[in-house]
């Protein structure tokens, strides 16, 4: 069980965090964010799921996530065309991409339009649909070795700190002795969220 000192210490190691983020720093700072809470998610846990503490520490951990949301962290150049017919992996990340489109928002067709387009699609929660998709693609039309990779909340399934949920789904492709991590979704960790 975690003491009450012990839960202002950590509160107080993420408000530091925070205190210290600017623009520069913000990637470096917020994976010692990460590592912190991977490390602390263990103490905050009971077999019935997280105990009532943790939501304080969750608290000022969601501030150190938004604190520069607005903050685009990814290259979000989306190619579409261009598709070498000798490369399976960029196939794959082609047809996923199109089907995204497709089911959720636009149909297919001006290039330059739908890269504006992917970018501002919600995807939140359909990281197992288009992991399906891929793997339902590759079956058919390119063969290679295929696995899910699932990663939990503080990469452990048994602290549901999220209530249970929160998972996260992508696909391991591996294309003759190299291994590639398709996902196609991960958009959706680098855009606002809001806390209500």
């Amino acid at each position: 069980m975690v003491t009450r000192e012990k839960c202002q210490q950590d509160i107080d190691t993420l408000r530091n965090y925070y205190n210290s983020m600017n623009k520069i720093n913000y990637l470096s700072i917020l994976k010692k964010v990460y590592t912190f809470m991977k490390e602390i998610a263990p103490n905050y846990y009971s077999n019935n799921g997280m105990i009532d503490e943790y939501k304080w520490i969750f608290r000022e951990f969601l501030k150190c996530e938004q604190k520069y949301s607005n903050e685009l962290v990814i290259n979000p150049t989306v190619r579409f065309g261009n598709l070498h017919q000798d490369n399976p992996i960029e196939y794959l990340v082609y047809e996923a991409r199109k089907n995204i489109l497709k089911r959720h928002a636009f149909i297919y067709g001006d290039d330059t339009k739908n890269r504006q387009q992917l970018q501002a699609l919600d995807l939140a929660n359909k990281c197992m649909e288009c992991s399906e998709f891929i793997k339902i693609t590759n079956a058919k039309r390119t063969q290679l070795k295929f696995g899910y990779l699932l990663i939990y909340p503080a990469y452990k399934e048994g602290c549901q700190i999220l209530g249970g949920g929160g998972h996260h789904c992508a696909c391991i492709v591996t294309y003759g002795s190299d291994e590639y991590l398709i996902d196609v979704t991960y958009s959706q960790f680098f855009f606002k969220i809001t806390i209500v």
